[in-house]
C-alpha cells in the first residue's frame, strides 16, 4: 500500500509521451506497464487523466478509483477524481477526496486550485480566495491558479483584486483567454468600460466565441458605441442564436436606440427576478388576440418595484381589449396598486385561482405587440399619511424641499446597479435655500453624515419611509425637487405627475435612452449623463445651472 506510488521508466515515458500529446504511444505503454502489474498505480491514474481529458468521465472514474485502491493516499489520484466528481455535481465526495489530498501534500498546488474551483461552484467565496491564495503561493509561476485566484475574487465581488490577480495571470501566459476574458469582467464591474473593451478584444483575438462577442458588445455600450454593441452582439448570435445573454444585452441596446418591437422580443430573454426562471426568447410567451372578452389574465410580478410600477403602464391596453386582470404584486405594491380601476383583483402570494393565460408583467408589452409610450398609471397619496408628512416637515425647515439620492440597486453582478458621487449632490443640496431631504434607501455606514459634512448644512434622514411605498409616494408628493439616480421613487413621483432630475450612469438604463436630454417613458423628467469616460462633471455643471435657473423662476 505505497502512498505515492514509485515512478518506473516505463511509466516515465508513458508519461512524457501524453504530455507530448501522443495519446496513442502513451495508451499503449500504459497497456504494457499493467499486462505486467495490473495494479501500477501511475499507469492506472494515467489512464484516468487521459480518459477525463478525451470527455470520458465514467472511464476516468473507474481508473482513478482503481488506483486508488492500490494506492489510497495517492494525492495526484484524489485531486483528480475530485476534479472529475465536482465537474459531475458530486461535491461532498469531490470535496471529500480534495481535503485528503492536501492532508497528504498541503502545498500540492492542483488540488488547491480543484479545491478553489469546487468552493466556487458553491459560492463558499471566502474559502475559495482562501485555497486559491494558497494555490498561487504553492505554485507562483501557474498562470491558471492566478486566473483561477481572480475568478474568486469576481465571485466575491472585488473587481480591484481580480485585476491584480489576472495581471499576474497574463504576465506569467498572455494567451490564457479565460484571463483576459476574466480581466475585462473586472473592468466592467468597476465601470473601466474602456478597458474591458481592451481586454474583451484580447480575448476574441484568441478565441472568437459568441459569449466573447457579447460581453464585447456590454462593453462598447459602456462607452456609448451603441453601433459597434449592436454589431458585437449580432456576431455572438449569428455563432449561438440561442445565447441568451446576447439576446438581452441586444434589447438592451435596440430599446435604448427606440426599436421598442424589435427590443421587446430581445428583453424575453432576461433572467427573471421574483419569478426565479429564464424566460428564453421563445414561443413560450404568447401574442394576446385583440378581443380577450370574457378571458382571464393573470399578470405576476417578477423584477423591482420600480419595475413593476412601469410595466403595468401596458396595462389598460389590455384592459381595453376586454380581459379581466388579476395581478399577482409584491406586498408593498400590493397597497399601491389595488384602488387601480384596471385591476379586477389584486392579489399577494400564492394564489390558485385559474387563469386562462398567465403571464409576467414585464412581458405585456411583447405580448401587446406594443410599439407605444404609455403613460404611467396614475397613483393616489394617502390623504392622511400625506397631511401627517406635511406638518413634519414643516417642523423641520422651510420650503422649498429637496430629495436626494445617490445610489439605486443591488451592487452586484448582473444587476442593475445606478450611483452617481454623493460629494456632488453634497454641494447641491448646500446651496439649496431651503430644505433638504436624504431618501437614500439602505444607506451605508457613515453615508449620511458624510453628505451633512460635505453639504455644511443639515439634511433630514428619510430612508424609513422605503418600507412603506404609501408613505414614500406621501412624501415625493410633497417635495418641489427630486434629484437621483433612476429608482423607485423617480417611478413614484412619475405616476404623480410629478417630474424628476435624474442622473443617469453609463451606460444608461434603456428606459432614459441612448442618449439625450428627455424621455418618452419620463415625460418632463430632465437627464443628467455621465459622460462616456466616466466623467459626471458636465451633467452636475449644467444640473446646477438647472436647478438655480428653476428657483429664480420659482
Amino acid at each position: 500500500m505505497t502512498p505515492q506510488p514509485a515512478i518506473s521508466d516505463a511509466l516515465r515515458r508513458a508519461i512524457a509521451a501524453a504530455e507530448a500529446g501522443r495519446f496513442g504511444e502513451a495508451g499503449a505503454r500504459c497497456l504494457q506497464i499493467l499486462a505486467a502489474n495490473p495494479q501500477d498505480a501511475g499507469a492506472l491514474g494515467l489512464q484516468g487523466a487521459m480518459a477525463a481529458q478525451r470527455g470520458d468521465l465514467m472511464v476516468a472514474i473507474a481508473r482513478y478509483r482503481a488506483a486508488l485502491t492500490v494506492a489510497p493516499r495517492f494525492v495526484k489520484a484524489l485531486s483528480n477524481l475530485g476534479a472529475v466528481l465536482s465537474a459531475l455535481g458530486e461535491t461532498a465526495e469531490a470535496e471529500r477526496l480534495l481535503t485528503a489530498a492536501l492532508e497528504e501534500e498541503p502545498h500540492h498546488g492542483a488540488s488547491l486550485i480543484n479545491l478553489g474551483q469546487l468552493l466556487l461552484t458553491q459560492q463558499r467565496n471566502a474559502e475559495a480566495i482562501v485555497a486559491l491564495r494558497r494555490a498561487t503561493a504553492a505554485t507562483p509561476n501557474d498562470a491558471m491558479a492566478w486566473n483561477n485566484l481572480g475568478g474568486a475574487y469576481l465571485a466575491a465581488e472585488q473587481p480591484d483584486a481580480a485585476v491584480e490577480a489576472l495581471q499576474r495571470a497574463l504576465a506569467l501566459d498572455s494567451a490564457v483567454v479565460a484571463a483576459w476574458s476574466n480581466l475585462g469582467a473586472a473592468h466592467y464591474r468597476s465601470g473601466r468600460y474602456a478597458a474591458a473593451v481592451e481586454a474583451f478584444r484580447a480575448a476574441l483575438a484568441r478565441a472568437a466565441t459568441p459569449e466573447l462577442w457579447t460581453h464585447l458588445g456590454a462593453a462598447l455600450r459602456g462607452i456609448g458605441d451603441e453601433a459597434g454593441a449592436l454589431a458585437a452582439h449580432e456576431r455572438a448570435l449569428a455563432g449561438n442564436p440561442d445565447l441568451a445573454e446576447a439576446r438581452f444585452n441586444r434589447a438592451l441596446l435596440l430599446l435604448g436606440l427606440g426599436r421598442f418591437a424589435e427590443g421587446w422580443a430581445d428583453y424575453r430573454a432576461r433572467v427573471s427576478g421574483r419569478a426565479f426562471r429564464r424566460c428564453q426568447a421563445t414561443t413560450d410567451t404568447p401574442r394576446l388576440p385583440l378581443d380577450m372578452s370574457g378571458r382571464r389574465l393573470r399578470l405576476e410580478s417578477n423584477q423591482g418595484f420600480g419595475d413593476e410600477l412601469f410595466f403595468l403602464r401596458f396595462a389598460p391596453a389590455l384592459k381595453r381589449r376586454g380581459a379581466a386582470i388579476v395581478y399577482r404584486a409584491a406586498a408593498k405594491v400590493a397597497a399601491l396598486v389595488h384602488p387601480l380601476a384596471i385591476l379586477d383583483e389584486v392579489v399577494v402570494g400564492e394564489d390558485g385561482a385559474p387563469a386562462d393565460v398567465t403571464l409576467l408583467v414585464d412581458d405585456l408589452p411583447y405580448a401587446l405587440a406594443a410599439t407605444d409610450t404609455p403613460p404611467a398609471l396614475p397613483l393616489t397619496p394617502d390623504p392622511q399619511v400625506q397631511a401627517a408628512l406635511r406638518a413634519r416637515l414643516a417642523q423641520l425647515g422651510p420650503p422649498p424641499y429637496l430629495g436626494v439620492t445617490w445610489r439605486g440597486g443591488v451592487d452586484k453582478s448582473g444587476s442593475l446597479f445606478k450611483r452617481a458621487p454623493r460629494e456632488a449632490l453634497a454641494r447641491l443640496a448646500g446651496e439649496w435655500p431651503g430644505t433638504v431631504l436624504m431618501l437614500q434607501r439602505q444607506p451605508l455606514a457613515g453615508e449620511l453624515e458624510a453628505l451633512i459634512a460635505e453639504a455644511g448644512r443639515i439634511a433630514h434622514d428619510f430612508a424609513a419611509l422605503h418600507d412603506d411605498l404609501g408613505d414614500m409616494l406621501a412624501l415625493l408628493s410633497l417635495l418641489d425637487d427630486y434629484v437621483a439616480v433612476s429608482n423607485t421613487n423617480v417611478h413614484l413621483r412619475q405616476s404623480l405627475g410629478l417630474p424628476s432630475r435624474v442622473l443617469v450612469p453609463m451606460p444608461p438604463d434603456w428606459r432614459w435612452m441612448a442618449a439625450g436630454d428627455a424621455s418618452p417613458w419620463f415625460p418632463g423628467c430632465a437627464i443628467y449623463r455621465q459622460a462616456a469616460d466616466g466623467s459626471w462633471n458636465e451633467a452636475f455643471a449644467r444640473l446646477t445651472r438647472d436647478v438655480a435657473a428653476a428657483r429664480m423662476a420659482g
